[in-house]
């Protein structure tokens, strides 16, 4: 299978799954058909997987904190599944929770970025 038929069986398939599982399910097999002759790629893969459902704490929200959870995280990487993103309000609560994530990332980053002084 090409690559390019790989891609379009997976949007196929993707447009009638009808939950954030099943569609996380799919984008894995995609990831482990396109990186089939790679090993460290399917090793990368399979922890990606493994870090479904990852809980986030301490996201900033307007003065507090809140907790959330990544459909699929990988080190600094995070997918977001939707059932749908049909509605213009279901993209825009998908991007509203990625931005979350990262403006947590970015403020972790900014707490433990070593400071860096010049020699005198």
């Amino acid at each position: 299978m090409t690559h390019q038929t790989a891609i379009q069986a997976y949007l196929t398939k993707a447009s009638t799954a009808n939950t954030e599982e099943a569609r996380k399910q799919l984008f894995n097999q995609l990831l482990m058909e396109l990186f089939k002759q790679d090993a460290e790629a399917k090793e990368i893969i399979s922890q990606m997987a493994g870090g479904a459902e990852k809980a986030i704490f301490n996201i900033p929200n307007g003065g507090r904190n809140k907790t959330g959870r990544a459909d699929s995280q990988y080190r600094k990487v995070i997918i977001e599944f939707e059932k749908s993103i049909s509605g213009k309000a279901k993209l825009e609560h998908a991007e509203f929770q990625l931005k979350e994530y990262f403006a947590l990332h970015r403020a972790r980053l900014c707490l433990v970025r070593p400071i860096v002084k010049p020699l005198a």
